[in-house]
């Protein structure tokens, strides 16, 4: 399982959407399901900002992708950062 995140329009151009995390499972049985668990922190969505000389995270609204390539996305959901 790959984790993509898409930011909000900000200060720093980004891509549309950037691997965060990813995690395989262990061998499934064909229609067998399986859990994982995969955190990100509020300093993942930071990029290098050359101008301030400082770590950015801009506020909006962020979308979280799980898929099984950056093509093949099979769940997604919004969260905000302040």
């Amino acid at each position: 399982v790959q984790i993509y995140v898409s930011a909000p329009e900000g200060r720093l151009l980004k891509p549309a959407k950037e691997l965060k995390a990813f995690s395989k499972t262990g061998l499934l049985a064909p229609g067998q399901t399986g859990s994982l668990k995969m955190h990100i922190k509020k300093e993942d969505l930071a990029s290098w900002d050359s101008r301030s000389g400082s770590w950015v995270t801009d506020p909006g609204t962020y979308t979280v992708c799980a898929a099984a390539s950056a093509e093949d996305i099979r769940f997604s959901s919004t969260f905000s950062v302040e």
